[in-house]
């Protein structure tokens, strides 16, 4: 099992999401929560670099993301390959199909 805090705020029809989730019924449930209230999906913010905050920009597509600028260094710094090692671990582990990696 593995816990994890993540957040939703919603305000003038308009959707933010904190670190939103791993699992795919997760950020099904985050996406469901979000349309059910009428909001429109806008910005994802993510609270660090590390691998179990990165899977949410990545499955929900629409939303800009927000995180430090030293992040995205960091990762192509030499921790990409770390990170992307944990996240395809942890999918197999999870029965997930492994994430394809892109750069937007």
């Amino acid at each position: 099992m593995f816990f994890y805090n993540s957040g939703t705020l919603i305000s003038k029809g308009q959707a933010c999401l904190i670190d939103p989730g791993l699992r795919p019924d997760e950020i099904k449930a985050i996406s469901d929560f979000v349309a059910e209230r009428g909001a429109v999906p806008q910005t994802i913010i993510l609270t660090h670099a590390h691998w179990d905050h990165l899977l949410g920009p990545e499955r929900l597509p629409g939303f800009k993301t927000i995180a430090h600028v030293n992040d995205l260094a960091e990762l192509e710094g030499g921790r990409n390959a770390r990170i992307q090692w944990q996240i395809a671990a942890w999918e197999a582990e999870n029965d997930l199909p492994p994430k394809k990696w892109t750069r937007k």
